[in-house]
């Protein structure tokens, strides 16, 4: 049974407003999800890395590749 073109053009606006509905409904969903993952871990960040944190290892990955004594702190 082929649609009229009515029909047709009622079945996409339907078929566009529920992609709209299903979209809106995964960005809630993925705003809450973000939000409560970040909540449970504690982070003050969203960034999964701080740049402080990146900095102080490759400094400390330095320090342990100089000869014994040339990396003293001090």
């Amino acid at each position: 049974m082929a649609l009229t073109p009515t029909q047709r053009k009622h079945l996409e606006a339907r078929l566009l407003e529920e992609r709209t509905r299903v979209r809106d409904a995964l960005a809630r969903y993925d705003r809450a999800t973000r939000e409560t993952l970040q909540q449970e871990s504690g982070d003050l960040s969203a960034f999964p890395v701080q740049m402080a944190d990146q900095g102080t290892d490759t400094a400390d990955q330095e320090l342990e590749a100089l000869p014994k004594g040339e990396g003293d702190r001090g």
